[in-house]
């Protein structure tokens, strides 16, 4: 998700500021990068209440943006 992220345009992300854009790219980041100091809890809480959300969400932006390219 976090890379996939990173792909929508600023200015897409910027229309949508109920999704913590930076805070998706960054646990990617730290996921790819810096896993030795994952906490498992954290990452549980993340997978199971904010994944979900997240998903709320997705079906309202992708409805009102033409698509990105690659």
């Amino acid at each position: 998700m976090g890379e996939a992220a990173n792909r929508v345009p600023r200015e897409v992300q910027a229309q949508h500021p109920e999704i913590a854009w930076p805070a998706i790219i960054g646990l990617r980041n730290l996921l790819a990068h810096g896993y030795e100091t994952i906490e498992p809890q954290k990452l549980w809480l993340t997978a199971t209440i904010s994944v979900p959300e997240l998903l709320h969400h997705r079906d309202g932006v992708i409805a009102r943006q033409p698509p990105f390219e690659a």
